[in-house]
This record gives C-alpha cells, structure tokens and sequence, in this order.
C-alpha cells in the first residue's frame, strides 16, 4: 500500500500543486498518480499558451525567440510557440533554443530533443490515433518549409484534432473548419480544428506524425 500524504501547497515531483490532497492508492496504481500528475502539468502548459492567442505572426531572429520581454513576446512563429510551451510543460530552465522545424526533423535521427522532446512511433502512419492533449505535430517538406503546433484536444467521434499555432496569411489546407471559432485569425496565433486525416495533418506533404513532451517528474 503506498499512501500519499497531504501535501501543502507548491511542488510535488516537480509539479505544481494547487490544492490540499489525500490519496491512498495501491502499488499497482501508483502510476495513475504520475499520469494524472502529467495530465495537469499538460493542461497548465496549454492554459499558459493561451494566453498568446491573438499574437501576431512573425518569425523573429536571434535572442527574441527564447527572451520573456515584452518586445520578445509581440510576435511569434510557429516552432517559437511550441518552444515556450515546451518550456513551461517540460519544466525547463530556458525556452529551447535554437529550435525550429528542421531540427525538430533532424531530432528524429539523431535524438537531440530527446530530453524533453520523443517522436510517437508510428504517429506518421494513417491509424494513428492516440493523439493526446500536449502532442506536437510537424510536417516538413524542407529544411525551409514546416509547420508545428501542439495539441489540444483530440474527439474520436469527429476525428478531429483542435490545436493552438502560429499561423501565416495564407491559413491552412482546412480552413473552413475553424472559421466559427472565437478569435479566428489568420497572420496569427490561434486555434484551429483540422480532420485526423486531412490535408493540414497527416495528408499534408511531409507529415511526420507527432511528439510528446517529457515532463519533469
């Protein structure tokens, strides 16, 4: 029997907790502890994101694509906005850097996100569907030309994944889903809804599936 006392207010593994807690648990469910654990690390990551939402689009250069200033945070492309929620869901000391798609590419081979960053095996593939709250997606045809996002939701029944990206002007290949939205926006970050297997996920040109973020346990 593993019992987890009650616990004050602050951080517990590494994750913030917010509310008095008492949970008396078997050995064998002790990782329904970390998955719940993990679950609200994710969930407190994507709120934080959030709060970007309406940011204009733009891929700036050098130190304002990890900084917290003000200045650094007016605008945003899309690996930036993945790599400050990767900060906040992974628990790192610093927003990643440098990060962008390529190297998220390039990580696929030679593992150099592999610390707070795993590609899911076999995520590229057309079944694919164990697609979570906090999953990263990437397509990418060229060391120029990708495109990432995190999950934020995903419903069995529409097949249909919400996400929150950077988009450009130009929008996406399923725009009309996202229309009714609030804050629709293009030029922006923003939510969007795309079909599992549409041509702005896995029928897209270099779609390679998704990631998952390692938190800190």
């Amino acid at each position: 029997m593993e019992v987890l006392q009650l616990l004050p207010f602050g951080d517990y593994n590494g994750n913030t907790i917010s509310n008095l807690l008492v949970i008396t648990v078997e050995d064998k469910d002790a990782d329904n502890i970390e998955n719940y654990l993990f679950g609200a690390t994710i969930s407190a990551a994507l709120s934080e994101i959030e709060e970007f939402l309406g940011t204009d689009y733009e891929q700036q250069p050098g130190s304002l694509r990890y900084d917290t200033t003000e200045q650094a945070l007016e605008k945003m492309d899309c690996s930036e906005l993945v790599a400050r929620f990767l900060q906040k869901v992974c628990g790192l000391e610093e927003v990643p850097h440098p990060f962008y798609t390529s190297l998220m590419l390039s990580s696929m081979r030679d593992g150099r996100f592999d610390s707070f960053l795993q590609h899911v095996k076999n995520s590229e593939e057309e079944d694919f569907k164990d697609i979570r709250p906090g999953d990263v997606f990437l397509w990418s045809r060229s060391s120029s030309d990708g495109h990432t996002g995190v999950v934020v939701s995903y419903d069995k029944e529409t097949d249909k994944v919400t996400v929150i990206e950077a988009i450009g002007s130009l929008g996406a290949s399923e725009e009309s889903l996202s229309k009714d939205l609030d804050g629709y926006c293009k030029s922006c970050i923003r939510k969007s809804i795309y079909t599992r297997t549409g041509k702005a996920l896995y029928k897209h040109e270099g779609w390679k599936g998704y990631f998952r973020p390692v938190t800190t346990k």
